[in-house]
């Protein structure tokens, strides 16, 4: 379908996305817990808040594929699990009038709109378009609140119906820019309202399966804890784009150039790296020389204990490098027959890269939304390395279609339109 600026919404690959100051952060650790589990909210002392107490809030690390959390909407409150995600601008969550896999029929938390006393319905609804499927909801406002972070009157959108088969999330809180100025992001919200000390957030998403803490999400701040230097290259957004975007110089698989000038957006709603389709072909005959099998949806598998002879990839960015090695994008923990996933795809989403989680997971980045720029440093997080056992197996004549990975392998590439049409 033509698409006016789309982004890659979830991926399900189971059975079944200059220095800123620390003070005055709220620091959001993301803890891998068992889904739908209650996520408390404690308070603590730090020594980076220089006297503030922090809201730490637990969250969930799905399979190093999807980074979400709990808000809460209403008065009194409803709690929600939610994507962070920095691809789109829209917060919406299930309605209770939602009986379809969006709702009820796929198991969510639905908000029962009736019970709060600060709900507002606007009378307004809109349908998003997806490559497979649609979401309808109907916009309304709210009081919303993510730890001790009370936003009101926040827009939100309530699902009607759609197709959000295999979400294990309830909704996606968008933290891109807005596309509509008269429809003003919750974090933008948090800015007018004088809710944060610095207008930026910043990601930290840890790739170690075995790590009991997966990263954090820090509103107002930064943790200079967790940049391995404590030194970020700064880069400007595009402008006249609502995205994350940055203009790479170039990017390099191995030795072989395979895009120059080209956008990257980058999206913490998206799993894994996804690659141009002009680029698409010169990956394919850089991995050629692998063990490698293709599906007919563009995912990748390769023989996990080829890692350390997998290419780098690097994206060179305002003349700064960043590199991922093997070790990096090969999703060790999601592996059947001896074979790996790639986390390098490709949709059909125009001349531009999508960041995702493969590559955000290897650097702690910071979004400022007033400078309207990104921040990247490095971290001292350690990355996914095959077990033994990974890297004994065998090739039992597994493909792309048989091993674990896809029995619901994607939603990926369910793109939506940003705010899509009044209907």
């Amino acid at each position: 379908m033509p698409v006016n600026k789309l982004f890659l919404v979830n991926l399900y690959v189971v059975f079944l996305s200059s220095t800123v100051i620390a003070s005055g952060f709220h620091r959001i650790p993301l803890k891998k817990v068992p889904v739908k589990q209650q996520l408390p909210v404690r308070s603590g002392a730090s020594k980076l808040l220089r006297g503030r107490n922090p809201m730490t809030l637990d969250l969930i690390n799905f399979k190093n594929l999807q980074y979400y959390g709990v808000v809460s909407v209403g008065t009194p409150r409803q709690d929600f699990t939610v994507l962070f995600d920095t691809g789109s601008d829209l917060f919406w969550i299930p309605s209770i009038n939602d009986t379809t896999s969006c709702g009820s029929g796929g198991s969510h938390s639905q908000f029962q709109f009736d019970d709060s006393q600060t709900y507002e319905n606007l009378h307004q609804k809109f349908t998003y378009h997806y490559v497979k499927g649609h979401l309808d909801v109907g916009l309304a406002t709210d009081t919303v609140a993510i730890g001790d972070l009370v936003v009101k009157d926040q827009l939100v959108g309530l699902s009607l119906q759609g197709d959000c088969v295999g979400q294990t999330f309830d909704g996606i809180l968008g933290m891109s820019f807005t596309v509509d100025k008269k429809r003003v992001t919750l974090f933008e919200n948090m800015v007018k309202q004088n809710l944060l000390s610095q207008p930026v957030f910043s990601f930290h998403l840890d790739r170690n399966v075995e790590d009991s803490n997966g990263g954090s999400l820090i509103i107002g701040g930064v943790d200079p804890s967790i940049g391995g230097n404590n030194t970020f290259d700064v880069h400007k957004i595009i402008d006249h784009t609502q995205f994350w975007a940055v203009r790479t110089d170039e990017v390099k698989l191995g030795p072989r150039t395979v895009s120059t000038r080209v956008p990257a957006i980058l999206d913490t709603g998206t799993s894994l790296i996804i690659a141009p389709t002009t680029s698409w072909q010169e990956i394919l005959t850089v991995f050629e020389k692998f063990d490698v099998e293709v599906d007919e949806s563009s995912l990748l598998v390769v023989k996990c204990n080829q890692i350390d002879m997998l290419p780098n990839i690097t994206f060179i960015i305002n003349g700064k490098s960043y590199t991922l090695t093997g070790k990096d994008y090969l999703l060790t923990n999601l592996q059947s027959s001896g074979y790996c996933l790639v986390g390098i795809s490709t949709a059909n989403i125009g001349n531009e890269w999508i960041l995702g989680d493969i590559f955000l997971g290897k650097f702690y980045t910071v979004f400022n939304y007033k400078e309207r720029s990104v921040s990247i440093s490095s971290t001292r997080s350690s990355n996914d390395t095959p077990s033994d056992n990974n890297k004994k197996s065998k090739h039992n004549g597994a493909s792309a279609n048989s091993i674990w990975i896809p029995a619901m392998v994607l939603s990926l590439v369910c793109y939506m339109s940003v705010w899509g049409k009044n209907s």
